[in-house]
This record gives C-alpha cells, structure tokens and sequence, in this order.
C-alpha cells in the first residue's frame, strides 16, 4: 500500500478561508488567517485543494494557501511583513459557490413553479375524479392537494427568504469587520 505524502500549508485568506464539503459546496467551517492544514491532495483539481483541518476533512482555494517550507514551524504565526490576502469580494465568493450562488432567489423561484404546477395537477386530477362520477372525491382532492400545495409552498419560499437575509446578514457583518480592521 502506498504512503500518502501530505504536505501542510498556511492559510493567507484574510480573515480567514471556506473550507466547503466538496469544491463550490457547502462551508464546513471558517479557517482562521495563519492557521496550518494538511494537505491531502491539491494536485487532482487545479483550483481546490482536500484538507484536513481539526477534526474536518474537505476543499479550499488552492490560491489562498502556501505551502510550508521544510522544516518551518507551523505554530509560528506569518511574519507581519508578508501581506495576508485581501478578503473574497463578492463577486469572487459567488463564483466559488458556483451553482450554489443566488441560492435564495432560486429557490423562491422554483418554489414559485412547483406551486403552480401542483395546483394545475391537482386541479386536473380532482376533474378527472369527478368526470369518472367520483365528485366529492374530486372536490376533496381539488381543495386538500391546493392546500398541501399552498402549505409546503409557504414553507420552502420562507427557507428561500431566510437564506437570503442570512447573506444580507454576512454581508453586514463583514462590513462592520472591515471597519474595525481599518480603526
């Protein structure tokens, strides 16, 4: 069986960096600037590199490590003189996140069709029971299947809002880091 040769490196994100369950995913958990991973593979995708950081195990943006040189103290902290990396913009935060981007708004929106096709379909179904002389069965599939469409509706697009406030929330919060950065 062959030996995995890890190497470790140093986070240069500044504040700190997405470690994400698959590349573009979901975060895992925030790494600190300066702190050490060990990394497993950075050779298989050329943007993302599989860390383990603590007790976690996922990907990172191979631009916002470097690579400990042999024998370098992992413990030590990067000297002041060499310039962290600025935060992700946005802009480069959503294209990390990929299809995941916009999450919120997509969500409303497929929310928004799955609503309409679900009373379509139970209103056609309802009609079908009722054509075949099963009326009150219709008319009972026809208000309970327009309801339950209603329902799981209401509950889905509030999720939708909610991950939006959420980023709106991320991006306050960044703001307010900034400015305590600056002072």
């Amino acid at each position: 069986m062959t030996e995995i040769q890890r190497k470790k490196a140093r986070v240069i994100a500044h504040p700190s960096l997405n470690l994400r369950d698959k590349p573009s995913g979901e975060t895992l958990v925030r790494i600190p600037y300066s702190h050490v991973v060990n990394v497993i593979d950075w050779d298989t995708n050329p943007e993302w590199a599989y860390v383990v950081y603590g007790e976690q195990v996922g990907f990172v943006k191979n631009s916002y490590l470097k690579e400990l040189a042999e024998g370098e103290d992992e413990h030590l902290l990067v000297e002041e003189s060499e310039e962290p990396q600025p935060p992700q913009t946005e802009k480069e935060e959503e294209e990390e996140a990929g299809i995941f981007a916009n999450s919120g708004e997509k969500l409303k929106k497929v929310t928004k069709v799955l609503f309409v096709l679900g009373v379509i379909s139970m209103i056609m179904l309802g009609i079908g029971l009722a054509v075949t002389g099963n009326v009150f069965q219709g008319i009972i599939i026809i208000a309970a299947g327009c309801l339950s469409m209603w329902v799981n509706s209401l509950v889905t697009f509030a999720y939708g809002e909610i991950v939006i406030e959420l980023k709106k929330a991320n991006q306050l919060n960044r703001q307010i880091l900034e400015k305590m950065q600056d002072k």
